[in-house]
């Protein structure tokens, strides 16, 4: 369900990044949700709810570093990002 953030562009350098996008796009959101409030609390969160979250996540290179989920914040078109949060969002209620 979470491929709805696959069409948001990835602003980094091809090649460059050890970790997908949107994997980090929803570890940051589900740890939100459980009360993260800074981006050191994602990568503690991400850390240790790891297991958990190979289940549906790729996560090729583990979970990623504070630093990086901040720079990837720092760079996506967070309008289209917050429509394409409505739109999961939505596609989860209607399912429940």
């Amino acid at each position: 369900m979470h491929e709805v953030f696959s069409r948001l562009e990835d602003p980094r350098v091809p090649g460059r990044s050890l970790h997908l996008l949107t994997d980090i796009l929803i570890l940051s959101v589900l740890a939100i949700i459980c009360g993260a409030e800074s981006y050191d609390s994602i990568e503690l969160f991400g850390r240790l709810h790891h297991k958990r979250l190979k289940k549906f996540l790729k996560l090729p290179n583990g979970i990623p570093s504070h630093d990086t989920i901040n720079r990837l914040f720092q760079v996506i078109d967070v309008r289209h990002f917050e429509v394409l949060f409505i739109e999961w969002t939505s596609k989860i209620t209607r399912n429940y």
